[in-house]
Formats: C-alpha cells, structure tokens, sequence
C-alpha cells in the first residue's frame, strides 16, 4: 500500500497577496468613480458659452433660452457637461422648435456649443383674425409673433334701422358702437420686419410647425412682388393685403385715397398697366377693381 504524505518541500502562498490584489483593485475602482465625478461635475467641463451663426428673424436669446431650458431638465447629472451634451439631440429639437432650413451644431473643447443655422426664409407677416405669425415661401406658418391687443382694434360707429310698434310703426334709427380689427401694419413691420402684412378673414385655426399650407405658394409670391413693384412704380406703399376668400382676390390697403381690388390668378403686368391708365386718366376716391381682366371698375 502507497502512503502519501505533506510535502515537506511545498511553500503555501500567503494570504497577504490575495488581501493586496483585492485592495488594489479597490483602488483602481475607487480611482475610476473619482475621475468620473470630476468629469462630470469639475466646472472647467461646464459648457457655458454658446454661440449661435445665421440668425436673421430668430433671436439668439430664444435659442439660449431654449438650450438651457432643456439642459435644466436633468436632476440627476449636468446635462450641460461637455462629455454628456448630445449634439444630435440638440439639432432634433431645434429644428422641431423654429423655423430652421438646415443647421450643425458642435462642441468645442472644454465649454463651449457652437451652432451654425440657415432659417426658413421669411415671406409674408400673417394676421388670422386672432394671431400673427410669419409665414415662408412655401404659405406654411413658420413662427408666432403675438396674439391681437388693443392696438389691433378701432371702435367704428354702426347705424341701424329698426321698425318700432311703439311709435307707431315708424322707422328709428339706432347707432351702436363695435369693436373692429384693422391690422396694425406700423406697430406689427416695425417689430418685426418690413414684410408684406396679409389679414386672412377666413380665420385659420394655426399650429405652427405642423406643415400645414395656410396660404398657397402662388398667393405669397404674388403678394411679395406686388409690393414691390407698388413701391418700384412710385405709388405709394400698401399697408396690407385682405384676403376673405381664395377666388374672391385680395384687397390691397394703400396709402393713398384709394384701395386696390386685385385678383393673384390675373397677370398682374396686366393689372398694373390697367392700373396706370387709369391713374393718369382718372382721381379714384375709393377703390380701383382690376380684377376683371381689361374691364375697370372705379369709384
């Protein structure tokens, strides 16, 4: 029979360096949570600068304001970090949010965003009856400007005849007093451009940023180019344009005694030369109806 015994020449390992292997890899852990905290929350890393390229009808505070909004958002790490902040999360939500054709945005080292932006070219200032906004190239609601105040309205008085019993049967007149929208084209350019004013009366309900057509292409374009040739051909400026309905053409509010009666579907060469001949030949009062191609109305 065999018997095995300890071999006496055999060394055990101590204890010891399994305890150090264990507490250095504690230290590396230890290390690392460190490193990550003052990566996280050390100020050289806050990205506090920004710096914003392109800005035409966008003010740069509304797009610090809406960055900063949304970093503040975070309650459990700085989501202003440089290392955290996502850039493609930023260009997402700033095109869901303005009027913004194409735009990068990028970090730049150790606290600083830079955003380079092309905006959606801005055609015509809106007015629904309600709101106004700005509307592009392509009749789309691009931004909201204000909501209607006081300023929008003048009080006109209206006569009405009734039949009263009481009187025997005689007629009465009666005047009462309305509120009534008149767009105010100078308040409304001088804050925000000196683009072409439409008042829609067909009262659009508007949810900027849906993509919603609110006034076809071939309307603005026409309204853009109207203006200026009006002012081109030296016959005053117009205050805005009134649309009630698409086949019933545009009012065009001038400064002059007279207003226009235009209709976007006619050639408006055509319409300006019928125009011209009637200025030079006639003294409208009130208004010049071109709308019916080589007959003209005027009063």
């Amino acid at each position: 029979n065999k018997r095995f015994s300890a071999n006496p020449f055999k060394k055990n390992r101590p204890q010891k360096r399994k305890l150090t292997f264990i507490f250095k890899l504690f230290i590396f852990f230890l290390v690392l949570i460190v490193w990550f905290i003052l990566l996280l929350y050390f100020p050289f890393f806050k990205v506090d600068k920004l710096e914003v390229k392109g800005l035409e009808n966008i003010k740069y505070q509304e797009i610090s304001e809406f960055i900063k909004g949304r970093w503040q958002k975070c309650h459990y790490w700085p989501c202003n970090n440089y290392f955290f902040i996502d850039t493609n999360q930023i260009y997402d939500d700033l095109l869901n949010q303005f009027a913004i054709k194409k735009l990068t945005a990028r970090k730049q080292f150790p606290d600083k965003l830079i955003i380079n932006l092309e905006e959606k070219k801005t055609s015509l200032l809106y007015d629904n009856g309600q709101s106004y906004y700005l509307v592009d190239e392509s009749g789309q609601a691009i931004k909201f400007l204000r909501h209607l105040n006081d300023s929008d309205f003048i009080l006109r008085e209206v006569s009405t005849t009734t039949t009263s019993t009481e009187i025997d049967g005689l007629a009465v007149n009666v005047t009462t007093t309305v509120k009534v929208h008149i767009p105010n084209n100078v308040l409304i350019k001088a804050a925000y451009g000196k683009f072409p004013l439409l008042y829609d009366k067909r009262f659009n309900h508007i949810n900027v940023g849906n993509s919603k057509v609110i006034i076809p292409p071939e309307l603005v374009l026409y309204v853009v180019e109207l203006e200026q040739k009006f002012k081109q051909l030296k016959y005053g400026e117009i205050k805005y344009f009134v649309l009630e309905y698409i086949d019933g053409g545009l009012k065009v509010v001038t400064t002059n005694r007279w207003d226009l009666l235009v209709d976007f579907k006619v050639s408006m060469e055509q319409q300006l030369k019928n125009l011209k001949v009637i200025l030079n030949n006639e003294k409208p009062l009130e208004y010049i109806d071109l709308r019916a191609g080589d007959r003209i109305y005027w009063k």
